[in-house]
């Protein structure tokens, strides 16, 4: 079995913007150092000298490949072209990277490990542990991972409140969380991470492209496991963020209050589309809305005053109508 995972090709996908070649090139050597094959890097939509470094450095070595992309397409798109070039240049399985993850040396050794003891089933998805993500490491610990609830609203259902709230209490009185369980059952993942079977390439299961950004792999992992992938948290493979999740935040300071309002609308917009596909209640999945853009108004309000709560809540509602009425694409503000 340990000889059968070795002759394994593992491809690293990576995506970048801007000007953010350092941080690219950090996770290629780090893809490197933990074992990976090779690396195909898209870059989405950057300056010509960032470009004209991360090509240099494929020039000096064959194991990455740099896919330019003449406009930045989200990560929905640059994932989608470097899941195929990956899958292009031979790779039996894809190792999907932010460009500043920092996935530990011995992680990819701990994929193949837990692959192997699966089975090498195709079927089988697995997910690095981001420790960046607090549900993740209480995950790792307790040995289950939070759902998507079906008629939630931003990922708020007024049922799971009280639970949710003893769950809280009792983590405070345990303490810091424990890695426990090597591996818990997920229903979605971030990219970053995602240990991918080729197959699922060539069935041609990639990333919705309308979706641009945010939330995007929500929707393409969740869609992974309904078409029957078997999706796991891979507690030993550990992934650091060389720039803070901006996501990963307490229910206190949600992504939701940042100044950037163009990923603030992208957010709100996919998750809507994606959650009202799910619902099963439009009364339950209107009372969750209705509580959670109320708690969302006075939090607001609370921490950068009245005006900013009303921009912010009108730039979230215009997000919401337009994920309803499936207008989708990269954000037009």
């Amino acid at each position: 079995m340990g000889g059968a995972m070795r002759s394994v090709t593992v491809v690293a996908a990576i995506v970048t913007y801007g000007d953010r070649a350092d941080v690219a090139l950090g996770a290629v050597e780090s893809a490197w150092a933990a074992g990976a094959d090779a690396a195909v890097l898209v870059v989405n939509g950057a300056p010509a000298a960032a470009v004209a470094a991360l090509e240099q450095r494929a020039a000096a070595d064959r194991r990455l490949r740099v896919v330019t992309l003449p406009d930045n397409r989200g990560s929905a798109g640059g994932y989608a072209v470097a899941m195929e070039v990956a899958a292009a240049r031979g790779a039996d399985v894809l190792w999907l990277l932010d460009d500043d993850n920092r996935p530990r040396s011995d992680a990819l050794q701990r994929l193949r490990a837990a692959w192997a003891l699966l089975g090498a089933d195709p079927a089988v998805v697995l997910a690095c542990h981001r420790t960046a993500f607090p549900e993740w490491r209480w995950a790792a610990d307790e040995g289950r991972a939070p759902s998507a609830e079906p008629n939630a609203f931003f990922a708020f259902h007024l049922r799971r409140l009280v639970p949710n709230l003893r769950r809280r209490w009792r983590r405070r009185r345990r303490g810091a969380p424990r890695p426990r369980y090597p591996l818990v059952p997920l229903d979605h993942a971030p990219y970053g991470g995602l240990f991918l079977p080729r197959v699922w390439v060539a069935r041609g299961e990639l990333p919705r492209t309308d979706l641009w950004t945010y939330g995007d792999d929500v929707e393409y992992t969740s869609r992974l496991v309904a078409q029957g992938a078997r999706l796991f948290l891979c507690t030993p493979a550990v992934i650091d963020d060389a720039v803070p999740a901006w996501s990963g935040r307490s229910v206190w300071r949600p992504p939701w209050l940042d100044d950037e309002e163009a990923r603030v609308y992208v957010m709100a917009r996919n998750l809507a589309w994606w959650e009202r596909r799910r619902a099963r209640s439009w009364l339950v999945y209107g009372l969750n809305g209705a509580l959670y853009l109320a708690f969302l108004g006075v939090l607001a309000a609370a921490r950068r005053g009245p005006r900013f709560a009303l921009r912010r809540l009108r730039l979230t509602w215009r997000g919401v109508r337009d994920g309803w009425a499936g207008r989708l694409g990269p954000p037009r503000l």
